[in-house]
């Protein structure tokens, strides 16, 4: 018994002598490394910082490499800093370069991404409205109104790789004879694209940002005593191309930016046809031909467009033939009707996309008890069962179907913003007092 005492005892000694050795020397070996997060699911196009623990805390080399297994998947920078790239699982490992140790950090991908959206909020009391953003159902801006306005909405979004959002919009002026376009960058103004001017009415639709940073609107300018219209199109805040005919008033609902190339859709009035048209730069292409007889539409309006990569031109809107009055929902390619909704139903189409060669629409139509909100998949038509529900935008991501509009409650009149995602609400907009419409939406 002794012996082993005494065997022990020495050992204890050799170690203790040892430790004191190297901290006399003052090096601090590292005896562990962990890290804050172990498991972590993630959306594609999120970040993730992951941070870690080197022990002990006065460890004389605390350096630490990081790495991916899968880079496909995720990537990890000397920081840390963990990026998402796609659906799947990948470990990012941490090591310390003292001793090999290591900690890892399973996560998961999934295509979660964030839905931001542009609209208005109506006071049911006052009756004054606001532009607002939200980013995943949450408020993220509402835009204060200037001087004299009364109201105001937010038309168009567009969020950038930086994460900057920006809006396009207006404000009713003057005791409602005017209104005022804008846009705004993170909620605040960074452009005023028209002056108050009683009897004039100017409206930003749609807004984008190029990759070189320029900010391109498309709109309209009406003089509602003339009851004429020009369409404009501004960049950086000033105009870049203006749309008139004699004899015509136009109107710009929709851009694309390709390049130099700018393309708007629209409509414009010729005697008492609406003829629907799209514009490459400043060449006008009408989509159909007033007071067309037979089996064919005579007039109606473009709503939207889309510019493939490979150059295709696709726009929708609706159609109608004067004899009957029934307006359909209506693609256009290049020029050409490739789809004019279904008989005996009215309906129309708001807005459009395309990937991989499937078009995606929205709208709505009557084809139940009431109007109500549908989009299409290559004209296949997938209604909400919802009544009184209207699709003002569609994104799709992934093949996901994301939608955005609003929903008239029940008996009340109440109007509640939403987005859906492959025809369940997403995001339901509600606020106790208050009216809300989502008009656009954009999808990180």
């Amino acid at each position: 018994m002794k012996k082993v005492i005494c065997a022990i005892l020495f050992v204890s000694f050799v170690l203790t002598a040892c430790d004191e050795k190297r901290r006399t020397d003052g090096y601090v070996p590292v005896e562990g490394v962990s890290l804050n997060v172990t498991e972590q699911i993630m959306g594609i196009g999120h970040e993730l910082q992951l941070q870690a623990t080197v022990l002990p805390e006065d460890a004389t080399d605390k350096t630490v490499v990081w790495s991916s297994d899968n880079e496909s998947i995720v990537t990890v920078d000397e920081e840390g800093t963990v990026s998402a790239h796609a659906q799947g699982q990948a470990t990012v490992t941490v090591t310390a370069e003292d001793g090999g140790f290591t900690a890892g950090c399973l996560v998961t991908v999934e295509s979660v991404r964030d839905v931001y959206a542009a609209g208005l909020v109506t006071d049911q009391t006052t009756r004054k409205s606001w532009g607002v953003c939200w980013k995943n159902g949450e408020e993220l801006y509402r835009f204060e109104l200037t001087g004299s306005a009364s109201a105001g909405r937010a038309e168009s979004i567009y969020v950038t790789d930086e994460g900057d959002v920006y809006a396009s919009g207006y404000e009713i002026q003057e005791g409602g004879s005017t209104r005022v376009a804008y846009i705004y960058k993170n909620g605040e103004i960074l452009y005023q694209l028209s002056q108050p001017e009683s009897g004039v009415h100017c409206l930003a639709n749609e807004v984008y940002v190029s990759e070189d940073g320029s900010v391109y609107a498309a709109g309209f300018e009406l003089d509602i005593y003339s009851n004429t219209s020009v369409g404009l199109v501004w960049k950086d805040g000033q105009v870049r191309n203006t749309y008139a005919g004699e004899g015509k008033s136009i109107y710009t609902n929709s851009m694309d930016v390709q390049g130099n190339d700018i393309y708007v859709a629209g409509y414009y009035t010729e005697g008492e046809f609406l003829i629907p048209f799209y514009c490459k730069n400043e060449e006008m292409v009408d989509l159909m031909s007033p007071g067309a007889v037979g089996e064919y539409p005579d007039q109606g309006e473009a709503n939207d467009i889309v510019v493939t990569d490979n150059g295709d031109v696709y726009v929708t809107g609706y159609a109608r033939r004067d004899e009957d009055g029934m307006s359909n929902a209506t693609v256009w390619k290049n020029g050409e009707m490739q789809y004019w909704g279904e008989a005996g139903v009215s309906s129309t189409s708001n807005a459009i996309d395309v990937q991989d060669g499937v078009v995606y629409i929205c709208g709505n139509g009557t084809w139940g008890a009431a109007w109500s909100a549908a989009y299409w998949i290559d004209m296949a038509r997938y209604p909400l069962s919802q009544y009184y529900t209207d699709y003002n935008d569609i994104v799709v991501v992934d093949g996901d179907v994301y939608t955005g509009g609003n929903e008239i409650v029940g008996d009340t009149g109440t109007s509640n913003g939403l987005v859906w995602k492959n025809g369940e609400a997403l995001f339901n907009i509600f606020e106790e007092g208050w009216d809300a419409s989502v008009h656009s939406i954009f999808v990180k």
